[in-house]
């Protein structure tokens, strides 16, 4: 499994923390759309998703669920069955 998600959450936080964007500190940069998925073995895996808004007829309030990647979105490597839960 790869390191995308921690790497970007490491750089991001490192160039926020040098900006002057924010008013306080900037103590720490998370991802959001982060699964952890539980594996065979009872591991916890780590892999991003995407948020679905479900909008049913004759309903205002709109329902979201999230769908897992296969793929890192970011390198492309393919997380392994055990990692993504699938």
């Amino acid at each position: 499994m790869c390191d995308c998600i921690t790497d970007i959450e490491k750089q991001a936080t490192a160039k926020l923390q040098q900006s002057s964007s924010f008013k306080k500190p900037v103590r720490e940069v998370r991802m959001k759309g982060i699964v952890y998925p539980l594996t065979d073995r009872l591991n916890i895996g780590m892999v991003t998703c995407n948020f679905l808004e479900v909008e049913l007829e004759g309903q205002k309030k709109r329902h979201e669920m999230s769908i897992s990647h296969s793929f890192c979105p970011f390198c492309g490597e393919k997380y392994e069955k055990g990692d993504s839960g699938c």
